[in-house]
């Protein structure tokens, strides 16, 4: 569990990422239910990327210039609250889509500025509790998930429920994002560490396109891994399970990554993770119809998520000090889980369109394989130690 001190922050992780798990699987047939075309669900499901992009840069552009966590979080926390009430009184497609698109411009600005407010109370000597910290956004996913399917499947009417349901997430958010008492201030960075001057720092491009290649190889896992299953013969309860065997391995990576990050330290760490990551897509491209190098490939998400986004969080937090975090995060939302995921779907979508659905999981490989060697040319050995002097080009002797 979450030390005490922390469950606060536990409990938004629980919420965000538990109204992640309702939204996925069954936001679709809830507007359906409602009336609207295939086209306009599709665009409105795009939504909850493609903000990625927007939302999460302003966020930190305003926390940075601001030096203050707390009021935008707060502000952007009652805006989540507000669009999802919305939502659940639109009437016709046009009110539908406006709400929806509030709320996903709302929401994904909150988790950039929440991870910033995490890893600021743990400190730079504590950061590796980060993943216990987050595995509750993991466990929150599964049991929103799994609630959702008691409460909503059955006849179309029991899909009216996810308004409510997901209201009481929201509201759940909320509530532990005000009782968050951290310094409103943040840090001042060193004066030499402007916004352009940072982004030429040594490891900050490395890094950024590395989180932008594992994430494009990400993309197509999202889109096409049921579809990809179906055709291959398993049957949906099956592919749910094997989803969720994803998570839980997950789970028991955050739990054991401060550990890790004790004994390997955090270039090793990362590039494990790429190489088992590269090996997950390489298995679902070429044995996925054999059902135990299935299942290998779906314990290694441990590797391809949880590793990853754990190292990811450290090294940003390390890459992007003071007032230069919200940014930051910024730009790992939008790079990564923003450009990266909707290039990875659109590049796999292209491939299951002309017949080459192994094809799909192959390019996948290929992109994590490349991230691998981004990050060994362009995440220097040193990196962890030079930027934790006030000096520009500081390097240890």
């Amino acid at each position: 569990m979450a030390p005490p001190r922390t469950a606060p922050l536990a409990g938004f992780y629980f919420f965000h990422f538990g109204l992640l798990g309702l939204l996925m699987p069954y936001l679709p047939l809830y507007l359906q239910a409602r009336g609207l075309a295939g086209p306009v669900i599709g665009t409105l499901m795009g939504l909850l990327m493609g903000a990625k992009l927007v939302s999460p840069p302003l966020m930190g552009m305003w926390i940075d210039r601001r030096g203050d966590l707390l009021l935008p979080l707060r502000i952007s926390l009652l805006a989540t609250l507000l669009a999802w009430v919305l939502f659940m009184q639109a009437r016709g497609t046009g009110a539908i889509a406006l709400s929806f698109m509030a709320l996903a411009l709302s929401w994904d600005a909150t988790l950039p500025a929440f991870e910033t407010l995490t890893l600021n109370r743990l400190g730079p000597a504590r950061v590796g509790l980060y993943g216990r910290i987050r595995l509750w956004g993991s466990l929150g996913f599964i049991v929103a998930g799994l609630g959702g399917a008691m409460l909503l499947t059955g006849p179309m009417e029991t899909v009216q429920r996810m308004p409510a349901i997901g209201l009481a997430l929201v509201t759940g958010m909320v509530f532990a994002g005000f009782l968050q008492r951290s310094p409103a201030r943040m840090p001042a960075a060193p004066a030499w560490q402007s916004w352009r001057v940072l982004l030429h720092r040594p490891g900050v491009a490395g890094l950024l396109f590395a989180l932008f290649l594992l994430h494009l190889s990400h993309g197509p896992y999202y889109a096409f891994f049921t579809l990809y299953l179906e055709g291959l013969g398993y049957d949906r309860r099956s592919i749910g399970l094997l989803w969720a065997l994803g998570v839980v391995a997950e789970i028991g990576l955050f739990w054991a990554a401060p550990r890790l990050f004790e004994r390997f330290g955090r270039r090793r760490l990362l590039l494990a993770a790429l190489l088992l990551t590269g090996l997950r897509w390489a298995l679902i491209s070429t044995l996925a119809s054999h059902p135990l190098p299935l299942i290998a490939a779906q314990i290694l998400h441990l590797a391809s998520f949880g590793l990853c986004h754990a190292v990811g969080m450290s090294y940003v937090h390390a890459l992007f000090p003071g007032t230069l975090q919200g940014r930051g995060q910024a730009l790992y939302s939008a790079l990564g889980f923003g450009a990266g995921g909707i290039m990875g779907s659109a590049l796999g979508g292209l491939l299951w369109s002309a017949g080459w659905r192994g094809g799909v999981f192959a390019m996948s490989a290929l992109s994590a394989l490349l991230a691998v060697g981004v990050a060994w040319r362009g995440i220097p050995r040193w990196l962890p130690s030079g930027l934790s002097s006030g000096e520009p080009n500081s390097r240890p002797s």
